[in-house]
């Protein structure tokens, strides 16, 4: 599953050591219509196909409105397709939960998200049913479309059944560049380098493509990213050496893409522990 230190979802991101893939179905709109000739003529058929501009990524940020069933996790994670007038994409949850349930939404699910966008920029966005509940929110979206405001959310039915408070939005900017940093553990430290190319990645997270290189005393090694998961500030790799050798990294990139914070539980190379990676 998906993991994200310092959440209190470690339990459930510990136990997917083994590769997921999640495909969701986000991409294109297809409106089709067919113009009939007199029966003396062919019939012909004109189908007009829109598709979406390219997705971005998204994090929304909650505040609930009460105490009294509080967010383990304060955000959601999106990947959006953004027109003049609608919005289409889907969410994550990642270590999200309530106190009163495990979990509302499962890590796995995908969150199916649609709506409009006026004139003025205002925004209403409505999930499809998942775990018995949709999510709604609302905002408004700024001029240069990169972040949304003054919003508000409500859960109904589920186990999140009446919750609600404020929203934000904010998105990210692509990851791309080589990174560096030191990977730090309570008995070692070593230079840990990224060379990183966001991707489209699996329907509904963008992937990450490259190498990323540790640089220990006790083994140097080189491993290539063979599945990933991306979404706002959410990043997932799993990394394999030409000797087998595999490990699995996760963590968060800020929004601009110039630093990313990563996590080995492994410890391979000697290591495990955190790596700040600043963007060279």
């Amino acid at each position: 599953m998906l993991r994200m230190p310092g959440i209190e979802s470690r339990s459930v991101v510990q136990s997917a050591r083994s590769l997921f893939v999640l495909s969701l179905a986000v991409g294109m709109l297809v409106g089709c219509g067919s113009v009939g000739n007199l029966a003396t003529n062919p019939t012909t058929t004109t189908t007009t196909t829109t598709t979406l501009p390219l997705a971005d990524s998204w994090q929304f940020s909650l505040v609930p409105a009460s105490s009294a069933v509080p967010l383990v996790d304060d955000s959601i994670e999106a990947v959006l397709h953004t027109t003049t007038s609608e919005i289409v994409g889907t969410a994550h949850t990642i270590g999200f939960q309530y106190g009163n349930a495990d979990p509302c939404y499962n890590v796995e699910q995908n969150i199916p998200l649609s709506g409009t966008i006026d004139a003025g920029g205002n925004i209403s966005v409505a999930s499809a049913p998942v775990a018995g509940q949709v999510l709604t929110f609302s905002g408004i979206l700024a001029s240069d479309g990169a972040s949304i405001s003054s919003g508000d959310y409500t859960f109904k039915g589920g186990c999140a059944d009446g919750q609600r408070g404020l929203l934000t939005g904010l998105k990210f900017k692509p990851v791309s560049g080589t990174y560096s940093g030191m990977l730090t553990s309570s008995i070692t430290s070593f230079g840990v380098s990224a060379d990183l190319t966001q991707s489209s990645g699996a329907t509904g997270f963008f992937g990450v493509d490259g190498t990323v290189t540790y640089a220990s005393p006790t083994c140097s090694k080189e491993f290539t990213i063979t599945a990933s998961q991306l979404a706002g500030r959410f990043i997932q790799l799993f990394l394999a050496a030409k000797d087998g050798m595999r490990t699995t990294v996760y963590g968060s990139v800020d929004s601009q893409a110039t630093q990313i914070h990563l996590e080995d539980d492994d410890g391979v190379c000697g290591g495990g522990g955190e790596a700040v990676l600043n963007r060279e």
